[in-house]
């Protein structure tokens, strides 16, 4: 092959390099702009709880919502105990809906820690009220940035399995102290 046409080869071959690795082809091309913004996050919280007034038994055989003293009363299989709490929810945010739970603490012992759980801790009935006075039930799924403001009355309940077994008999719990937490799950 003659100098000349590998000459002419290597340039070609350059050039193809050059324009694969380097650069591409041209095209027409333009571009606009987008107006930004500030864009800011909601707020979703609850103060702690008050919750003055005390256990209550269910119906059973006692008169329905008389006090319950832990210390004095024993429970027995299908009771349930509620107590009474208030605090406020601060909601803001389009689409916010959250939901309250409770959690028996890391302490918690007896029917509470056993698998499975005889003593279960859970959240009954949630009411709102914007003066503290006319109470609003809250729909079952949850509080919204429409209850921002608000005081929030929810019921703690303690449930003995109805089905528990003779293993439950005289057994000592010990509920730790209670936390309340408000969860926000997207609408």
């Amino acid at each position: 092959m003659k100098k000349t046409t590998k000459g002419a080869l290597a340039a070609g071959a350059a050039a193809v390099l050059l324009l694969g690795g380097a650069g591409s082809l041209a095209f027409w091309t333009d571009s606009g702009s987008v107006s930004g913004g500030t864009i800011t996050t909601g707020e979703m919280s609850i103060s702690n709880p008050d919750c003055g007034d005390g256990w209550t038994l269910d119906s059973g055989e006692a008169t329905a919502g008389a006090a319950f003293d832990p210390t004095a009363d024993l429970l027995v299989p299908g009771d349930v105990i509620t107590e009474t709490c208030t605090t406020t929810f601060t909601g803001t945010g389009e689409h916010l809906r959250a939901t309250l739970t409770a959690d028996p603490g890391a302490n918690s012992t007896g029917l509470f820690s056993g698998d499975p759980a005889m003593l279960t801790l859970g959240v009954g009935a949630l009411q709102s009220s914007a003066d503290g006075t006319n109470w609003v039930d809250v729909p079952a799924t949850g509080l919204t940035e429409a209850n921002n403001g608000e005081q929030v009355r929810l019921t703690l309940t303690v449930t003995f399995d109805s089905t528990a077994d003779n293993t439950t008999q005289n057994v000592a719990s010990t509920l730790d102290a209670i936390t309340i937490t408000a969860t926000q799950v997207h609408s």
